[in-house]
Parts: structure tokens; C-alpha cells; sequence
């Protein structure tokens, strides 16, 4: 869930995003630190093409980190990639530097068949079909629904 502070789709159910920094390499790049930010995910440092130092915490950690089972491109605009990940088991998390970009999602996990909250604060794990079947569009930003179809099908037929 977006935080109330940030300037798009304001608590907001959202994926998460960011912006290119001059030191990523490559979209990838920025996806990966992006994730890592928003969420402190761990699983990110087994892929290859991960920044040296997110290895080195990743092979640091305990052994429950695994690498993502896929990470592909899904989208592709003209000034963005969207990326879809899926994840070899639970996931394994570290503190996320970036909490703030979150608001509390517990309010919302009632509206969202078979959701539980996620080890990182404003987070969740929700089944596919909870999001394609969202009956209160007002709690999701409009395009969130379109790319879950899109991530699903890279990752399903892909």
C-alpha cells in the first residue's frame, strides 16, 4: 500500500515502482534496488546482476535465501520496464530502507480474499484472483488490475 506522504496514488494499493538512479546500470537494476528499498527482500541478491554488495548480504544471510524463480521484463514503454518477479518460496527479508513509501495494509486485508500481511510493514501477500476480482476499485490505483493480468500471463506463458 502507498503511503499517504507521496505524491502518487496515495494509499493506494500499487506495485512498487521507483525511478532510474544515475548509478543503476540498467532497468534491471533499478528494479532490483527498488524492490529491495520498498520491501528489504533478500532474494533479490541470488539473481545474477544483483549490485555486489546485495550478494554479499544475501550469501551472508541464512540459508532460507533463495533465488527468484523468475525475473522478467512483462512491460515496456517508451521511458519504462516493468518488472514481474516470482519467488522460489516465502521470501526471506532484511529492515526495508524505504518503509516510508508504505501506509499500514491490515485495514484493507478484509477486502481481499486470502490476503495475509507480508514480514514488511504496508505489504501483503494477495492470491491473483483477489486483485483481478477487486470490487472496490477505489482502493487500487486504475492500472493495477491491467498489469497483474500482464505479470501473471509473462510468467505463466513466458
Amino acid at each position: 500500500r502507498r503511503g499517504f506522504s507521496t505524491n502518487q496514488s496515495p494509499g493506494l494499493l500499487a506495485p512498487i515502482g521507483g525511478k532510474r538512479e544515475e548509478s543503476d546500470r540498467d532497468s534491471m537494476e533499478t528494479a532490483i534496488r527498488e524492490v529491495s528499498e520498498e520491501t528489504g527482500l533478500l532474494d533479490l541478491g541470488r539473481l545474477v546482476g544483483a549490485p555486489k554488495a546485495m550478494r554479499r548480504v544475501a550469501e551472508e544471510a541464512e540459508e532460507t535465501v533463495q533465488a527468484p524463480r523468475r525475473f522478467r521484463i512483462y512491460c515496456s514503454t517508451d521511458v519504462t520496464d516493468f518488472w514481474v518477479l516470482l519467488l522460489a518460496g516465502q521470501g526471506s527479508f532484511g529492515p526495508a530502507p524505504d518503509a516510508s513509501a508504505c501506509a499500514d495494509i491490515t485495514p484493507l486485508l478484509p477486502e481481499l480474499p486470502g490476503a495475509v500481511a507480508a514480514p514488511q510493514f504496508g505489504h501483503a501477500w494477495v492470491p491473483v484472483e483477489s486483485i483481478l476480482r477487486l470490487k472496490n476499485l477505489s482502493l487500487a490505483t486504475t492500472s493495477l488490475r491491467k498489469h497483474v493480468r500482464l505479470a501473471v500471463n509473462t510468467i505463466l506463458f513466458d
